[in-house]
């Protein structure tokens, strides 16, 4: 049997319910402060642009300007492959090998020419298009990926080479 007034038990009812409201309350402001925090920090995209990066790496190609063969590693460095149509192949030779460094960074996946061969054929590609080239990744499926130029309003097809990507 309660020998407990019900004056004290309403008063201590309404300061436990006091403290559970303001607990809840408490909770909700730090779970808005986290999630504030992580979308301004850029926390989301950071571990989007990871998870995008692993899902590039592997060896894609396409038929612009004749043949590309892309492959990027998971270390951060991409080797491009390029067999050139007879008009290109003017300027640059039948074939070129760049080696690049790429990195992605909020949707946007960026190589850098390092080097390459021949040498006096990839100074002058870099000479007339520059040494970065920047890509706004659109889609990226296990077949394929599409990009667009961050510059213009040109997308791309790439397939994905399995037998290459699977190594």
């Amino acid at each position: 049997m309660n020998t407990t007034p019900s004056s004290a038990r309403t008063l201590a009812m309404t300061r436990r319910n006091s403290l559970i409201t303001k607990s809840s309350r408490s909770m909700a402001a730090a779970l808005i402060v986290t999630l504030g925090t992580t979308f301004c920090s850029g926390g989301s995209i950071q571990e989007g642009d990871s998870s995008l990066q692993k899902q590039l790496v592997g060896t894609w190609t396409t038929r612009a300007f004749g043949t590309q063969e892309l492959t990027n590693f998971s270390d951060g460095t991409a080797r491009l492959d390029v067999t050139l149509s007879r008009l290109a192949s003017l300027r640059y030779g039948k074939s070129l090998r760049l080696d690049l460094v790429w990195t992605v960074q909020n949707g946007v996946m960026r190589h850098t020419v390092k080097g390459g061969s021949p040498p006096e054929k990839v100074a002058r590609l870099v000479k007339d298009w520059g040494s970065t080239l920047e890509y706004e990744v659109i889609e990226v499926a296990t077949t394929h990926l599409v990009l667009e130029k961050t510059d213009a309003d040109e997308q791309s097809r790439w397939d994905a080479k399995t037998e290459i990507a699977n190594r």
